[in-house]
């Protein structure tokens, strides 16, 4: 897929990662030649367009599991792209399904800016199964068994935590319980709220929402499978960077222009280049456009606008 940007303009050899890794175009053209344009009898622009399309209509797909086969509206949803070819590549298919895409300025270590932003999370579980009838079967559960059992993960947890530093005031439990009909292999991950009667209930509730009313099996009893506590620790979290927006004009940040292939259009036209680093909060940028950053490019097709953030980060939507 690298091979393939670099043929069709989206990369800069001469600029990637900031300048520090120099591409080699001539063996990018041979590698498509070989593995795809030969074998199809294309030409090497074609065969890379190929390619880049394969590629962008696989993730298209993956974000309609992702959402629609899940239940969700995707255009109720705004999709973050990250990572070093999220934002290069997210821009050609994912506004067919969002109407908004955001590459947050953190784009090729925002993973990384996640882990150490994010609270310390442990999972502590303990298999049991009790089988519950369906009718009255609540008054069935040994709830003295059941405290037991939390107490236990509890304590576990807590241990864990403060092994890490985390102090008691800052430290978070939740008590969760995988249910499942019997002879279901699927559990259903429900919080408890102290009774049994609420559990199934709520169980029922998460069930019929998942599966569906009609799929409720009417006379199979239930079974608490595991246990499990959530122990997290509450961390303090980084503050980031804000900047006062300014003017829409973003030329100042355009350090020239080369033919790239647009998605928007599927041809190749003279496109601008920015540099990202340069970009303000405020600036407005309008498709074809390519952004380079020293981690990522944005590839910005025709029919598209972005904008710059606050905090850097640039959202992408549809043009008026």
């Amino acid at each position: 897929m690298t091979d393939a940007d670099l043929v069709l303009g989206i990369l800069d050899p001469e600029r990637f990662l900031g300048g520090r890794l120099r591409l080699d175009v001539a063996a990018a053209r041979r590698a498509i030649a070989s593995a795809v344009a030969e074998p199809l009898q294309l030409s090497v622009e074609e065969a890379a367009v190929g390619v880049k399309q394969v590629v962008d209509a696989r993730m298209g797909d993956l974000l309609r599991t992702a959402t629609i086969e899940q239940g969700h509206d995707p255009r109720e949803l705004v999709l973050y792209a990250y990572g070093g070819a999220g934002a290069t590549h997210a821009p050609a298919f994912a506004l067919q399904l969002v109407d908004e895409i955001h590459v947050p300025a953190s784009q090729s270590v925002h993973s990384a800016l996640g882990a150490v932003a994010s609270d310390l999370a442990l999972t502590l579980e303990l298999a049991v199964p009790m089988r519950v009838a369906r009718e009255g079967g609540a008054a069935e559960v040994d709830t003295s068994r059941v405290e037991e059992i939390f107490e236990e993960l509890e304590e576990e947890g807590r241990e864990r935590l403060a092994a890490q530093g985390v102090e008691p005031e800052r430290q978070l439990l939740t008590r969760i319980v995988e249910v499942r009909f019997r002879r279901q292999t699927k559990t259903i991950a429900v919080p408890w709220q102290g009774s049994p009667a609420r559990l199934l209930d709520d169980f029922l509730t998460a069930y019929a929402t998942r599966y569906s009313v009609d799929a409720i099996p009417e006379s199979a009893g239930f079974e608490l499978v595991t246990f499990v506590v959530e122990a997290r620790g509450l961390l303090a979290r980084p503050r980031l960077a804000r900047y006062e927006r300014g003017e829409a004009d973003a030329s100042a940040a355009e350090v020239g222009s080369r033919r790239v292939y647009d998605a928007g259009t599927r041809s190749f036209v003279d496109t601008p280049i920015y540099d990202g680093t340069r970009l303000r909060a405020g600036h407005h940028l309008a498709g074809p456009a390519v952004v380079e950053y020293p981690g990522t490019t944005v590839a910005l097709p025709s029919g598209q606008r972005a904008t710059v953030d606050e905090l850097l980060g640039i959202s992408i939507r549809r043009a008026a």
